[in-house]
């Protein structure tokens, strides 16, 4: 859809005498000018400069499924860190957009992405759980699905509603 300004008259019709005594029937007619401004933006640029940090820290809390169970400090670490940096982000991302009282992409986005690093740490700690019962290969076979699985959600789940919002 291209950008487009049109211009329209008319006459609306209202059901109401607007508390004028003498109408015999609640019927009012006024003209009416309208004015349609239709913009098209490239937005995707903008979209990757706001999100870009959040998507670096949900990869860093990510990398944490490669590190051996038993540095578990060094995928605390990591995820804490990740955890911060999206809060971080999203205070920056919120003051640089106009204020609204409605749940927004952005909102969405940043609360995905908090929520799957939650799912990190918890993952972490049932991994230590296994390496501390010497459960070492069952530990390593949970962390190679749980991160295929989560990765999968976070961009079946990020790709949803950003496409959901597009089309909206």
């Amino acid at each position: 859809m291209p950008d487009s300004f049109r211009i329209s008259v008319g006459v609306k019709k209202y059901e109401t005498a607007f508390g004028d005594p003498t109408f015999v029937e609640p019927h009012s007619e006024f003209s009416n000018f309208k004015v349609q401004i239709l913009l098209e933006r490239e937005s995707w640029g903008l979209f990757f400069k706001l999100f870009v940090g959040m998507y670096i820290s949900f990869l860093l809390s990510y990398v944490c499924f490669f590190i051996h169970n038993q540095n578990i400090e060094s995928r605390f670490s990591l995820s804490v860190g990740s955890l911060f940096a999206v809060i971080g982000n999203k205070y920056i991302v919120d003051s640089s957009l106009p204020e609204s009282n409605s749940f927004t992409l952005v909102d969405t986005l940043h609360g995905l992405t908090l929520f799957f690093i939650f799912i990190i740490v918890a993952c972490s700690v049932y991994a230590l759980q296994l390496v501390k019962a010497e459960k070492i290969e069952k530990a390593i076979s949970f962390d190679k699905r749980a991160s295929l699985l989560l990765l999968m959600l976070h961009l079946i789940l990020n790709a949803y509603f950003i496409l959901e919002a597009t089309i909206n």
